[in-house]
């Protein structure tokens, strides 16, 4: 037996699945038949089973005016799904989406009953069966619609997406603008279509038909809701400029922009989801192609599909870059890549501005020569004569500073030598002068002598003569 201490975790709860018949007061009018007749029925005697049952149900002065987003079928404004009652004075004023599924009202996804005296505006989205008032219908009196409808496959109608054989219609009206009635067809006393200025001026319509609610969002990958920025209320038929647009909320690599409409009359509720597309990185003048089929010149930065690099070629190198946008012209910091088959061995890149030459620092990426500018401009390749690197001068003077420190310190003990040399040499001299004087005496002395002994013979000679 595994100890209980190293049981494996228990695995999380599933996710439950998505639920049908979502409503924004009511999901669903229906009976539950839980009914076991052997259990809860007792016998006695000899008797048949007859069982009756009368179901009662009206849903009436209901208000919604929040969002629904749903998955699945059946999704409506007041109710998701009524098998039996009615709906009476209700009213919905709200953006009513099922992102996978069918029959969406602005009232009720579906009713087999009656829907009577209800009014429904705003966006509504489904997969089929999608009605202003119901998604499929049955009995519709004196309701109004104004809603802005979108629908993936087919049964759209400004009053109801489809209605039942035995369906009924009576003075149920919308604005003529928009999709027709019943789907997509008219029913003269049933359906009526009206101009939005005779629509908005039938006494008992609410306030809400006379301003018109443009949700801006953000979704996600998967097309769900991410981000609510901002709903803006404006009268039928006004208008807003960009700059009254709200702003778009930043996503890396990507511009933003929104959806495409007729701002400068809007007649319906919408909602209306950012569009982004990811920023083109580089623009290059299709003219100018290298050997290698590469481009001789790449400008880097962040562009709009619409905007074209535009290069023009003088005498002496000279190169002028601009980028024309839809606006006029690019005026934001870019890169520009030079391919090195433009350039000579030894060159300098320098920007023409005002009259002047300044040397722009570059970098070699690859094949390219690369260096930044603050916005595109005019440019000189210039060709120059080989320099020595710093380094190198650094090196040179070092040595030459090394080989004069021996030949000084050379110097140096040349010199104490011959000093220590002139020293000796002189007592030298001095020793040898003594010598000689002491010679030159000692021969002195020997000439003397002999004069003496010669001095000495005759005084002897003479005194043997006596």
């Amino acid at each position: 037996r595994v100890p209980p201490a190293h049981l494996p975790p228990p695995r999380p709860p599933s996710p439950p699945p998505a639920a049908p018949n979502v409503g924004g007061i009511v999901g669903q009018i229906a009976t539950e038949h839980d009914l076991d007749p052997e259990d809860d029925i007792t016998f006695t005697g000899v008797e048949s089973l007859s069982i009756q049952e009368s179901i009662k149900a009206v849903v009436r002065e209901s208000r919604n005016e929040g969002r629904i987003i749903a998955k699945r079928n059946y999704v409506g404004g007041i109710v998701g799904k009524a098998d039996f009652g009615a709906i009476v004075s209700c009213e919905s004023y709200a953006n009513i989406q099922s992102t996978g599924g069918s029959y969406v009202g602005g009232i009720a996804g579906s009713s087999d009953y009656t829907i009577r005296s209800c009014f429904s505006t705003g966006f509504l989205e489904g997969k089929s069966y999608v009605g202003g008032i119901v998604g499929m219908g049955s009995e519709i009196y004196y309701c109004d619609a104004m809603n802005h409808l979108e629908v993936k496959g087919e049964k759209l109608g400004a009053i109801a997406g489809d209605l039942r054989e035995e369906g009924l219609l009576y003075d149920n009206y919308y604005v003529s603008d928009s999709v027709a009635g019943i789907d997509g067809i008219g029913y003269g006393g049933g359906a009526i279509p009206l101009a939005y200025e005779e629509f908005s001026a039938r006494e008992g319509l609410p306030e809400e038909f006379r301003l018109l609610t443009l949700h801006f969002v953000v979704l996600d990958e998967d097309g769900e809701l991410q981000e609510e920025v901002a709903s803006l209320e404006v009268p039928y038929g006004s208008s807003l400029t960009a700059d009254q647009l709200p702003e778009l909320p930043e996503k890396e690599g990507c511009y933003g922009q929104w959806p495409e409409i007729d701002y400068s009359h809007i007649t319906e509720s919408q909602v209306l989801a950012a569009e982004y597309t990811k920023w083109i990185t580089a623009l290059s003048a299709a003219s100018l192609e290298s050997a290698e089929d590469q481009a001789e010149i790449l400008v880097e930065g962040r562009f709009y599909p619409e905007d074209t690099l535009e290069v023009a070629k003088d005498e002496g190198d000279i190169y002028h870059l601009r980028i024309r946008t839809a606006e006029g012209f690019y005026d934001q910091p870019v890169s520009v890549r030079l391919h090195r088959s433009l350039l000579p061995e030894h060159y300098e890149i320098r920007l023409r501005q005002g009259g002047k030459d300044t040397v722009i620092e570059n970098r070699i990426m690859g094949s390219y020569v690369v260096f930044d500018l603050e916005r595109p401009d005019s440019f000189q390749i210039v060709k120059v004569s080989p320099q020595i690197p710093m380094r190198y001068y650094i090196m040179g003077g070092v040595a030459i500073l090394l080989v004069l420190i021996l030949i000084i310190r050379k110097l140096v003990k040349r010199r104490k030598a011959r000093r220590a040399g002139g020293g000796a040499g002189d007592m030298g001299k001095e020793r040898t002068a003594a010598q000689e004087t002491e010679e030159a005496e000692k021969v002195q002395d020997a000439k003397q002598e002999p004069e003496t002994v010669q001095k000495a013979q005759p005084k002897e000679e003479a005194s043997g003569k006596n």
